[in-house]
């Protein structure tokens, strides 16, 4: 009998302990933002010749993001990810999620609002 009591607490605390390891990967695999703005977003809002062409507000800018801002995050991420207002669909990214667009639009606002 006591065997079978050891067996199962073996067992929870294996349960137990895969939960405590699954879950801190989770909060470690965090999405990069600025790594995916580099990767995607960068080619027409670094300000080059893509962006120049397509005259896309430039990171850093404040002045080229005064009609985006205003509209907040859920909007802009909304347009990134259907492709409004002249933006390529999903930043022409098109293995990104919508949590990685947001992540990427979160980057652009906070590497824009200190700057000027």
């Amino acid at each position: 009998m006591l065997q079978k009591y050891r067996i199962v607490l073996l067992a929870m605390g294996l349960l137990i302990a895969t939960a405590m390891i699954s879950g801190a990967q989770t909060e470690t695999e965090k999405i990069d933002g600025q790594q995916i703005y580099e990767d995607h977003c960068g080619k027409c809002h670094d300000g080059g010749f893509k962006g120049w062409i397509t005259g896309s507000p430039k990171i850093g800018k404040p002045k080229d993001w005064s009609e985006f801002f205003p509209t907040g995050l859920d909007t802009l991420v909304k347009w990134v990810v259907t492709g409004e207002k002249g933006h390529d669909k999903k930043g022409d990214c098109e293995e990104c999620t919508q949590e990685d667009i947001r992540a990427a639009v979160i980057h652009i606002m906070e590497a824009t609002k200190d700057d000027e």
